[in-house]
C-alpha cells in the first residue's frame, strides 16, 4: 500500500507535502517534478504559447502519459512531431519524438490493429494545456556536509543544520572518526 502523505525533502528542506496523486500530478517544485517520474520539458514561446495555445511565460513539463499520438479530444495543444524512437514494452509502446525542439517521450497502448509509427515518420502529438506543469525554480540551501576526496568538510562549528535533529544526534555533529585528519 502507498503512504497516506509523502514529503519530498532536499537540502534538509521539505519542498512539498501531499499525497503521492498530489506529489506527482501537481508539484510544486522543478526537483519534486523530477524526482517522482518522466518529464517532458515545454518552454512557452516569447507570446507565452505552446503549439499556439496561451499558456503564460516559462517552462512547463508534461508527463509521457499526457501526450498523445494524434489528435486526442479536448486536448487543445497540437504538434507535429518526428519519431525518432520506438520501444516495445508489452501492453505499453514508448515513443521518443522530436517537437517544439525538445525530445519528448509519450506511452501508447499496444493494440494488434493499430502498429506504431516507424521510425522517421512525421506524427502529431496533443495534449491538454491543464495538464501541463509549471516548473517553478527555488533555490536550493547549502548542504551542511560535503564530501570532498574522501574528506567531509563541515558547516562552521556552531551553525545549525537547515533541519531540526532528533534528540541526541548534536553529538554526531562535527568531526568523524574513520575520517583522518577531520
Amino acid at each position: 500500500s502507498s503512504s497516506d502523505r509523502i514529503v519530498v525533502m532536499t537540502g534538509g528542506v521539505a519542498d512539498q507535502i501531499g499525497t503521492p496523486f498530489e506529489i506527482y500530478n501537481r508539484p510544486t517544485t522543478r526537483f519534486v517534478a523530477n524526482f517522482v517520474g518522466q518529464l517532458n520539458r515545454f518552454a512557452a514561446d516569447g507570446e507565452g504559447r505552446i503549439g499556439g495555445v496561451a499558456v503564460g511565460q516559462g517552462e512547463f513539463a508534461a508527463r509521457p502519459e499526457a501526450v498523445h499520438l494524434g489528435r486526442e479530444p479536448g486536448a487543445d495543444i497540437v504538434l507535429p512531431a518526428r519519431v525518432e524512437e520506438v520501444h516495445f514494452l508489452g501492453s505499453v509502446i514508448r515513443l521518443t519524438v522530436q517537437a517544439a525542439g525538445t525530445r519528448i517521450a509519450l506511452d501508447t497502448f499496444n493494440r494488434p490493429d493499430a502498429p506504431p509509427p516507424a521510425i522517421g515518420s512525421a506524427v502529431e502529438l496533443s495534449l491538454s494545456s491543464r495538464d501541463l506543469i509549471r516548473l517553478e525554480w527555488r533555490p536550493q540551501p547549502p548542504e551542511p556536509c560535503v564530501p570532498a576526496l574522501g574528506k567531509a568538510r563541515h558547516a562552521p562549528p556552531g551553525s545549525a543544520p537547515p533541519f531540526p535533529l532528533p534528540p541526541g544526534a548534536a553529538s554526531l555533529i562535527g568531526t568523524h572518526p574513520a575520517i583522518p585528519g577531520d
